[in-house]
């Protein structure tokens, strides 16, 4: 029931978004990179808002990684 719900929210979001397209008069370019940016940012606020200190690095001991990576030769 929660993705049903989901994906009900998130259609009645977007539905408006045809008709502030019309209204604004911009030209294709202008509208593709201000809805690039206002669709990153409020990615990027929701992702902080969701993940707390985890999703800027701030109090959070991170650990390395490392890959190891051996020669095949292609012969």
């Amino acid at each position: 029931m929660t993705g049903l719900a989901m994906a009900l929210a998130g259609a009645l979001l977007i539905t408006p978004d045809t008709l502030l397209i019309r209204l604004s008069g911009l030209e294709e370019w202008g509208l593709t990179f201000w809805r690039g940016v206002l669709i990153g940012g409020s990615l990027c606020v929701l992702w902080v808002l969701f993940e707390g200190r985890r999703a800027l690095g701030l109090g959070v001991r991170q650990e390395s990684v490392h890959l190891r990576v051996d020669a095949v030769p292609l012969d």
